[in-house]
């Protein structure tokens, strides 16, 4: 993957690539931080992290020490301006609807700096066949094994995983996942509309061309 393994060795390979050498960057959806605290150490860049829900705000900024706000991607408004803003893993696939996921971007806009880059990844591209795989979690809000089952539900356009969790201390919980693919045309078209000049697709070593897999990144540029 040139940069490294996973979503962080995507964008640190897609910056270099482009040439960027940030200062200042946004995550959009940050959950607790980890990918921050990453990009921190790899690129020796501030950073900030938004996200809605306040008992991992609250988590990662006690184990990362980044800066964290608990706020809504699609309203929130700092005030200030970054050179790039990052919105990762399955943050876009939440939200309900395309007008919510416009709504997102168009934060992304509002914080995008003269020059900036924005990164996405997201679920692009439906995954038809059934899956099933087990793995193991193990953090300091969670330890278990997790049984994770996933497919495509075409009539409402999402992908579905139902997980079930074998907790350590004893006790099992289940959960069921509906992620919205959002397909690169329409991602492409909403950038644009929300006043990005150019959209491109790269993949984890920063190489713009068509998109051929569900673990690319969308790239827009002001």
């Amino acid at each position: 993957m040139g940069e490294g393994d996973g979503v962080v060795g995507g964008v640190v390979g897609i910056l270099r690539a482009a040439g960027c050498r940030p200062r200042r960057l946004l995550d959009l959806g940050c959950g607790t931080g980890r990918h921050l605290a990453e990009l921190v150490a790899r690129l020796g860049v501030d950073v900030v992290g938004v996200d809605l829900q306040e008992q991992l705000v609250e988590y990662g900024r006690r184990r990362y020490g980044v800066e964290l706000l608990v706020g809504d991607m699609r309203s929130v408004r700092l005030e200030r301006a970054f050179d790039v803003i990052t919105c990762l893993g399955n943050s876009l696939a939440y939200l309900r609807s395309e007008d919510e996921v416009e709504a997102a971007l168009a934060t992304a806009a509002v914080h995008a700096g003269e020059g900036a880059v924005v990164i996405i990844s997201t679920l692009m591209q439906p995954l038809p066949e059934m899956s099933r795989r087990e793995l193991r979690v193990e953090n300091d809000l969670v330890t278990a094994s997790v049984e994770v089952e996933s497919y495509w539900d075409a009539v409402d356009g999402v992908q579905i995983t139902e997980r079930r969790w074998v907790h350590d201390r004893g006790g099992v919980d289940r959960d069921l996942l509906r992620r919205r693919v959002i397909g690169v045309d329409v991602l492409t078209e909403m950038l644009l509309r929300v006043g990005f000049v150019r959209v491109a697709i790269a993949d984890s070593g920063g190489v713009v061309g068509p998109a051929r897999t569900t673990d690319e990144f969308v790239v827009a540029f002001c």
